[in-house]
């Protein structure tokens, strides 16, 4: 599955709501689950959202952040679908790239794909956080 879609990125600037003194949270998390999968939430901020990185992940959002200048941060994120709950065989029939990140850790279809992504990577001792964040990377670059 190609994670590009026709239309553009919804696009999100919340330096005025920062500068404004209001928390942007809640106005990017609904715009993040209102998006479909292939979807693009592209997200200008004064820094790098790091704290974002760890609540969007484990919803299926990969990244790739830019500065663009001082105070101007753009970040991409993307919803793979890969999520804790993702079963191994969807992922990998609808994202072949990552096939070898699979691989790498030793994860295979066996018992028809059908175990989560959560429970491959606990049963196999690699953190779960590490591992998405390694599929949805590999689903990008499809």
């Amino acid at each position: 599955m190609s994670l590009l879609l026709d239309g553009p990125p919804t696009r999100l600037d919340v330096r005025p709501l920062l500068a404004a003194g209001e928390e942007p949270f809640t106005v990017i998390m609904d715009a993040a689950g209102a998006l479909p999968e292939g979807g693009v939430l592209e997200l200008v901020a004064p820094f790098e959202p790091v704290p974002l990185y760890g609540v969007l992940g484990p919803r299926g959002f990969a990244h790739v952040a830019v500065e663009r200048g001082p105070g101007e941060w753009v970040v991409r994120f993307t919803q793979t679908g890969i999520t804790p709950e993702a079963t191994l065989g969807d992922v990998f029939a609808r994202h072949p790239a990552t096939g070898p990140v699979l691989a790498r850790h030793g994860l295979d279809l066996c018992c028809g794909g059908g175990k989560t992504l959560a429970f491959a990577a606990e049963a196999h001792g690699v953190p779960a956080a590490r591992l998405l964040a390694e599929l949805q990377a590999a689903a990008l670059t499809a």
